[in-house]
């Protein structure tokens, strides 16, 4: 199958999403259809492409959350892209970047954005030192 499916395992809140039928996971897209068992878009072109009321489905965006991937923090409310990218912990991003190598180009950018906000952090803490030294020694 190819998209990226997330285990039902992770979902925090289904909201008005259910699992797909044949995977037991969830999509970005899931495929609806009347007469249809709910199927995640990946599920939906293997298995029902050659019903005759295949085209008459739509897909739709998943409104599922998503806990954190990595079991590492208490984030339950993650949507879909933010729980592939890992944007909850360090361990989330580290297990993202394992499990969906094909969002390489949102964790790159992840990345840098991460290192850029620990050097500016960095940066505050040593000017708020400075100042705190500066004003003890008035």
């Amino acid at each position: 199958m190819k998209g990226l499916i997330i285990p039902a395992e992770f979902v925090a809140n289904w909201n008005n999403a259910k699992p797909c039928h044949y995977c037991k996971g969830i999509c970005e897209k899931m495929y609806k259809n009347t007469g249809f068992e709910p199927m995640c878009r990946p599920c939906a072109e293997e298995n029902v492409k050659d019903n005759p009321d295949y085209l008459k489905g739509t897909d739709f965006v998943t409104d599922a959350r998503f806990k954190c991937l990595a079991k590492a923090c208490n984030a339950t409310g993650l949507v879909f892209k933010e729980f592939v990218i890992g944007s909850c912990c360090y361990k989330a991003f580290l297990k993202a970047t394992e499990e969906y190598p094909t969002t390489k180009i949102e964790k790159d950018v992840y990345r840098v954005l991460t290192v850029a906000k620990g050097f500016f952090n960095a940066s505050i803490g040593r000017q708020q030192d400075t100042l705190g030294k500066m004003l003890q020694q008035k």
